[in-house]
């Protein structure tokens, strides 16, 4: 999961990729995630400049991200992309 968000061009994955990526559960395991601010869930909004449109495809569909820019950056890093 975390290697999908960090080695999109985007930073941000959408959520019915994510929950096939985990499997059984995935739905209930990111919503943990996302109570505990491990993750974001970001529906699209287009004054947000911080994810670009496309991150949403094309029925702009809400996408799970990771808190802030630095964690993208630690994670990218941590799995050497």
């Amino acid at each position: 999961m975390l290697q999908a968000i960090a080695s999109s061009p985007h930073a941000a994955v959408p959520v019915v990729e994510l929950v096939a990526v985990l499997g059984a559960g995935g739905a209930a395991k990111l919503e943990s995630m996302n109570a505990k601010n491990l993750l974001l869930r970001r529906a699209y909004d287009p004054l947000a400049r911080d994810i670009d449109a496309a991150a949403f495809g094309a029925v702009l569909e809400d996408v799970y991200t990771l808190p802030s820019a630095a964690h993208v950056l630690a994670a990218r890093r941590k799995l050497k992309l």
